[in-house]
């Protein structure tokens, strides 16, 4: 995959007057953050901040714009991105242009960790500047033990980028940011292919977060997530009815599930009930099969006897749940699934590396 490439900067000057607050007319404030900033700039490239002062009101007058629903380190990110075109987390090659900026320290206490890539970090938009302060997450149990410590003299990998860009992504789309986009879904997928499988619980968040941070219509970073799940774990969730309108709520299990699923499902000829083979992806073959037990299908996902299929898995049968493939169901009465029986047959999932 190509370096992501950042747009233009603005001139030296200009970089120079924002990092040293000369001629700055502007203050935008965001929890414990305040920035100095220059009107021209952040009106020109943000429509939001251009509404502010142009159009008579509180923040015309006071010249002050407060962002009391946003992340602090988000919002510097932005800020950041309007000067220079980037922001951080970058890739190598693009993090000394953070110095010609004002620098801020972290108000995330975990904001990074040592860097650890298997592969060559250039490529990978995961760099934060080593200036900013910060405390080295602990050891993950989900980091693979091929992968080696890999040291960068300009930056610090930052602990959950895929989280970062998606929500760099949806900033873009509420304050109407030109570039900024392009630039974080390029970022975005630049991370896949480490973090994917590194951090899943980065992911998860990501995926979350592409599906409630902007409009249904904006497919940008929603297209990014069904080509993971399509390349990497073989699942083709857009043709698997209700299913990626439910990724708005996926959480860590079900994820792990969905990988697992392609290869650790039995099939129907060998169990009693069981999910398919839902390496196909196709709606026919999700449900529930097999001699003498009725068929039983989630009804607007497409998951055949999900929850039943999972009771089923675990030995104990928890209490039944509501059709529904990631959280937030309500339990149902007993004996509300039917009389269809319980596989013993059905494999463990496993997590792969």
């Amino acid at each position: 995959m190509n370096a992501v490439k950042s747009q233009s900067a603005c001139p030296p000057r200009i970089l120079e007057a924002y990092k040293n607050g000369v001629f700055t007319d502007l203050t935008i404030t965001c929890g414990s953050l305040t920035f100095e900033v220059h009107q021209l700039v952040v009106g020109t490239m943000c429509a939001f901040f251009g509404k502010c002062i142009n159009f008579p009101g509180k923040e015309a007058e006071e010249k002050c714009i407060d962002l009391p629903d946003d992340d602090p380190e988000m919002i510097r990110r932005l800020i950041a991105y309007l000067y220079l075109g980037d922001y951080d987390p970058c890739n190598n090659s693009g993090i000394s242009a953070f110095n010609n900026i004002k620098q801020y320290a972290s108000t995330t206490a975990t904001l990074v960790v040592p860097v650890l890539h298997s592969r060559n970090i250039s490529q990978c938009a995961c760099l934060a500047p080593s200036a900013q302060q910060s405390v080295p997450e602990p050891e993950s149990k989900d980091r693979p033990s091929t992968c080696t410590i890999e040291k960068s003299q300009k930056g610090i990998e930052v602990a959950h980028p895929l989280t970062i860009h998606a929500t760099m992504y949806a900033l873009a789309d509420k304050y109407g940011v030109d570039g900024l986009e392009q630039i974080a879904k390029e970022k975005f997928e630049s991370c896949l292919d480490h973090y994917v499988h590194v951090n899943p619980g980065d992911f998860v968040t990501a995926v979350q977060l592409a599906y409630t941070g902007t409009p249904a219509s904006n497919r940008g970073l929603r297209d990014a997530v069904v080509k993971v799940f399509r390349i990497y774990f073989k699942v083709n969730v857009t043709e698997i009815p209700g299913v990626e309108a439910k990724l708005d709520t996926i959480d860590e299990l079900s994820f792990l599930l969905i990988k697992s699923w392609p290869m650790k499902t039995e099939s129907p000829k060998s169990a009693k009930l069981t999910f398919g083979a839902l390496a196909t992806t196709t709606p026919s073959s999700l449900a529930a099969t097999g001699s003498g037990a009725p068929a039983a299908t989630s009804s607007g996902t497409g998951f055949g006897a999900h929850g039943a299929g999972t009771a089923s898995v675990l030995g104990n049968p928890p209490q039944q749940r509501a059709p529904g493939l990631f959280g937030g169901a309500q339990p149902l009465p007993a004996g509300s699934l039917g009389n269809a029986q319980r596989s013993q047959s059905i494999f463990y999932p496993t997590s792969r590396a």
